[in-house]
């Protein structure tokens, strides 16, 4: 009696089992790199809308207003601008907590501008590192806006002219 004995072949050798790893090896080196790049291209694409957006919203809005203004009021080195909503409210920005806050105030009859009191304060714009409004120091025909965002390494300027007279204030 003789066995008959068979040899099944299951599973791989030891050299496909390497060559398969090899493989996948290579095609993630092929593919993070790509979603490395798209997702750092997206990020700054984020980054560059943003910007866009806020630089659109504050010269739309700072036009209108000072196009509204019929005098433009300074404190120091502070600007007071009508109030788009209220015509005896001037508005005053500042950065305060990473964010833009805009303060209102009323023209009194001596020509002084005070708080408005409760409710005085909101929030105009979140997410700054730096904001300021002022008078171009070169030439007093453009208010200047400086800012720069959270998510940015560089600041932004924007002039805009405005052709009003400019009154100071004690």
């Amino acid at each position: 009696m003789g066995c008959d004995m068979k040899f099944s072949q299951k599973g791989s050798t030891l050299i496909e089992v390497i060559l398969a790893l090899l493989l996948i090896g290579l095609v993630f080196t092929v593919i993070l790199p790509g979603f490395y790049l798209t997702y750092h291209l997206e990020n700054t694409s984020l980054v560059n809308r943003r910007t866009a957006a806020v630089e659109r919203m504050m010269t739309l809005y700072f036009k209108k207003q000072i196009y509204e203004t019929d005098v433009i009021y300074r404190r120091g080195s502070l600007i007071y601008l009508r109030d788009l909503e209220t015509a005896n409210y001037y508005d005053r920005y500042n950065l305060g907590s990473q964010m833009v806050m805009r303060y209102k105030y009323v023209l009194t009859s001596d020509g002084n501008l005070v708080s408005i009191g409760s409710g005085s304060t909101s929030q105009f714009e979140t997410g700054f590192q730096t904001f300021s409004i002022g008078v171009c120091p070169e030439d007093e025909r453009f208010l200047i806006i400086t800012y720069q965002l959270l998510d940015e390494d560089k600041g932004h300027e924007i002039y805009i002219e405005h052709g009003k007279e400019i009154k100071s204030l004690p």
